[in-house]
This record gives structure tokens, sequence and C-alpha cells, in this order.
């Protein structure tokens, strides 16, 4: 018997999640945005993995995005200048990549710029790079929330 799964099999999808908030179960300031924008993940997450041509400020900022952890990682704590990413705690806890709101900033600045001066060498179309700055702009949206908050930001990813 054919199913439906056989003529539109199921695509693979990365949710990243990018969050604040103090923590506390009244927190009224916590914030969370989700993408699953494949373009967002293949060329800002994954950016610090195709060995371009960049400088040591580049390539720090793409590194703080290439450490956003899976969410099912059970490795170490590892950190970098201005991030770390802190394991799990607990059963249901999963690890996440901790840091300064400005520092985020800067990696995706730096992020979509590397993007647009590299489009050939990434084989990235127009019409992605577009989609990439859409959810850019929705994740600074809430990096300025957790700025003005006085609160860092959280990042990890499942698929």
């Amino acid at each position: 018997m054919i199913s439906y799964a056989d003529f539109f099999p199921p695509k693979p999808v990365v949710r990243v999640n990018i969050s604040f908030g103090n923590g506390n179960d009244d927190d009224s300031e916590a914030e969370l945005y989700t993408t699953s924008s494949k373009p967002f993940f293949q060329y800002v997450v994954r950016l610090s993995e195709l060995h371009l041509p960049i400088d040591e400020l580049e390539r720090s900022a793409l590194e703080l995005l290439g450490a956003i952890p899976h969410a099912f990682f059970d490795g170490e704590s590892c950190e970098g200048p201005g991030w770390r990413v802190v394991p799990p705690l607990f059963i249901a806890d999963w690890p996440v990549l901790v840091t300064e709101p400005g520092h985020l900033r800067l990696a995706l600045e730096i992020a979509i710029d590397v993007i647009w001066r590299h489009a050939a060498a990434i084989q990235i179309s127009a019409k992605e790079i577009l989609r990439v700055g859409e959810e850019v702009e929705k994740i600074l949206a809430i990096v300025d929330q957790a700025e003005r908050a006085g609160l860092k930001v959280n990042m990890t990813y499942v698929s």
C-alpha cells in the first residue's frame, strides 16, 4: 500500500530558539522567538563551517553563532569571547548558548555582511539572502528587548 509519505516525504525541520528572561515563573519580561528558516540555519548558524577567507573579528563572531548547541547536545560546557554553552542541568533541560545582546547583535550583523560578500562562494540566492535578513531583523527585535531589560540572550536549536 502506498502512503501519503511516499508522495510527500517529511522535510527535516530545524528550529532555532532565541530567548531571554530572568528565569522566574512570573517572568513578564520573558520573550521567545523561534525560526524554522532553513536558509537562516544553513547560512547563519552553520556559516563558520564553510572556512571562508575572513578576518579574525569575523571568524570570532561566526564562532559564536556556530556554537549554538543542538537541544540534545550532551557534551561539555564550552566558551568563547562573550559567550558560553551551558549544559543541561536536569533531564528535562536543554543546553543553551548564553551571550550578551550586544555580542549576538554584532555576530548577526557580521554574518549578514559575510553572506553578502561571499554569496557566490556559498551558493546562496538573493531570495535566500532576503529571507535570512528578515529572520535576522526579527531576532534583533528580541535582542533589543533583552538589552533594554538588561538580560542575557539564550539560543539553542532542535531538529
